[in-house]
């Protein structure tokens, strides 16, 4: 979720725009792909590659995302 809509800064009804184009400019500009992850467990956070064992240095461009569905993956779990 956003920071400003979880602290209540902003109401997200009424400024899907700037939502929108927020998201576009961190992952389409600013994001790490190269060194850090995407977990949406817990309200949302970031995790690096290499401490999961999921950094491939062939293509550590690639996007990971934890998928909160797989109960086999556990926040701290290291995969090779």
């Amino acid at each position: 979720m956003h920071p400003k809509v979880r602290l209540g800064e902003i109401n997200p009804s009424e400024n899907l725009g700037v939502l929108v184009v927020e998201f576009f400019e961190l992952y389409g500009f600013f994001f790490n792909y190269n060194g850090v992850g995407v977990s949406i467990n817990n309200g949302g956070s970031y995790f690096l590659k290499k401490q999961r064992g999921w950094l491939d240095l062939a293509k550590p461009w690639l996007l990971s995302i934890i998928d909160p569905t797989d109960e086999s993956v556990s926040p701290l779990m290291q995969r090779s």
